[in-house]
């Protein structure tokens, strides 16, 4: 019943990825951006309800799509340490985080 051209921004009529919240437009242009993303990239639809994934063979879930449970992943850490965890939308804003940790821990061993 829409379209959200990613290139633009422009949405027409309603935007298929409003249930994936507001970061899924940045997502999916940053797989784009990869030189060796698919010229087709499919996305099963989330029932809102159950959260069920729709997947092109059986299972349980998927990985790597939107929607779905997967959409509120955790870190679970000692709360001693810190995070800024609003900070964090993707793996190339995790990465600093555990490589500072990582280096805390190595200056704790050395």
């Amino acid at each position: 019943k829409g379209a959200h051209y990613l290139a633009t921004g422009e949405i027409d009529g309603e935007d298929p990825l409003a249930l994936y919240g507001e970061h899924a437009a940045d997502h999916l242009r940053r797989l784009d951006s990869f030189p060796h993303a698919g010229d087709l990239i499919l996305n099963g639809h989330t029932d809102p309800v159950t959260g069920e994934v729709v997947a092109f063979e059986e299972q349980v879930s998927s990985h790597g799509g939107l929607g779905g449970q997967q959409t509120e992943p955790f870190l679970l850490f000692p709360a001693g340490w810190e995070a800024d965890a609003e900070s964090i939308r993707n793996s190339v804003d995790l990465f600093p985080l555990l490589d500072s940790w990582r280096r805390a821990l190595q200056r704790d061993v050395a």
